[in-house]
């Protein structure tokens, strides 16, 4: 019985340290309530419901911080899409279009964006399939003389005035 009653002495001492000391006191009391999970700890209580009312204040303004920032996101993406359809004439389909291509082409700026697609909506002025000139002389006044003589006398012609503007 002498083992028993100096492990008892032992363990009521070293329980005695661990709640006397600041930076063991409160794990100590944890390890007590963990055990005991009915034992009464106002310790303990308390600050386990100050923590929990102050977590669901903290869940509360988070999810208030989070619906405004979707607001505000929410409203500048109506300002910018209204804004497109004003200033390039697009109608819903098309807005839908440029937000497709702002992901697809990963472009952040409505603007940007409406441009883009405008150009590349635009239909390019077509290329003629046949290139004329117009010769500085009529043909009619070329007619019974060579052709190849007159238009080395043209480049010789060309070249002397060339030369004498220098």
């Amino acid at each position: 019985m002498t083992d028993d009653a100096d492990l008892n002495e032992d363990l009521g001492s070293l329980a005695k340290s661990l709640a006397s000391n600041p930076d063991t006191r409160k794990d100590f009391l944890r390890l007590m309530k963990k055990a005991r999970p009915n034992l009464p700890i106002p310790e303990l209580d308390v600050e386990d419901q100050i923590t929990a009312s102050r977590q669901q204040d903290i869940d509360r303004i988070n999810k208030l911080e989070e619906q405004l920032a979707n607001r505000d996101i929410e409203g500048r993406i109506s300002t910018s899409r209204k804004t497109i359809k004003e200033k390039y004439r697009l109608n819903d389909t098309q807005v839908e279009e440029v937000e497709a291509m702002m992901t697809a082409k990963r472009i952040g700026d409505y603007d940007s964006a409406a441009r883009l697609y405008q150009m590349e909506q635009e239909v390019a002025a077509p290329t003629p399939a046949a290139v004329t000139f117009d010769l500085p002389v009529k043909a009619d006044e070329l007619k019974g003389t060579n052709i190849n003589n007159w238009a080395k006398n043209e480049a010789y012609k060309t070249l002397r005035e060339m030369r004498g503007s220098r």
